[in-house]
């Protein structure tokens, strides 16, 4: 699979959009969530495992089909004849709260002007989401999170980060009402990719 994954998808790892193993576990999910769909309608054990391999493949070409489309503009074409992608990680911007001066390095402006641009299209709920995700300190939030064991300076917490950051995210979204479907699909929405919760909270 991790041959499909440098032959087909490679390109979703420029720019540090997505890394190989995360390319991986999503295609290893949507094979076992084809399986799932399917059981147990199962003929033999190779009938599960074309199931598998045609569920993994259908989501490699939505994948593709996804981020070439002319329409959805999702890549970009480099001068040296490379494609990035034009998402980006939400642990590269600054807060939200500190979009409205522009200052530092051009690095740092650079950053601030992208904040300004995925940020001014945003309602309060998805900012909120944003803060919420970047470790923003909230008290109601972390009220609910200690009441689920789940303290921020506890080890419980830190371990969640690490192994089931999708989690983290699921809570957040449940505290704004919202699940975490429509969660991700807002963040996809502003323009988003995968990121590293664990670093925004070290």
């Amino acid at each position: 699979m991790k041959k499909y994954v440098h032959q087909k998808l490679k390109f979703l790892t420029y720019n540090g959009y997505l890394d190989v193993e995360n390319i991986f576990y999503k295609l290893q999910y949507a094979g076992v969530l084809g399986v799932y769909k399917m059981y147990p309608l199962f003929d033999s054990r190779l009938h599960l495992a074309n199931i598998y391999k045609s569920s993994v493949q259908n989501f490699g070409c939505n994948q593709i089909k996804q981020h070439t489309t002319q329409k959805r503009q999702v890549l970009h074409q480099e001068t040296d004849g490379t494609s990035s992608s034009r998402k980006i990680s939400i642990d590269t911007l600054p807060s939200p709260d500190y979009i409205g001066k522009t200052a530092g390095s051009y690095e740092d402006i650079d950053n601030q002007l992208g904040a300004r641009r995925i940020f001014g299209n945003a309602g309060p709920t998805e900012l909120k989401l944003v803060k919420l995700l970047r470790g923003t300190y909230d008290k109601g939030f972390s009220r609910t999170l200690g009441k689920l064991g789940y303290g921020r300076s506890n080890i419980t917490f830190n371990q969640m980060l690490q192994t089931d950051p999708h989690k983290f995210v699921g809570l957040a979204a449940q505290y704004l009402g919202m699940s975490r479907f429509e969660a991700v699909t807002r963040l996809n929405k502003m323009n988003f990719s995968s990121f590293n919760i664990y670093r925004l909270h070290a």
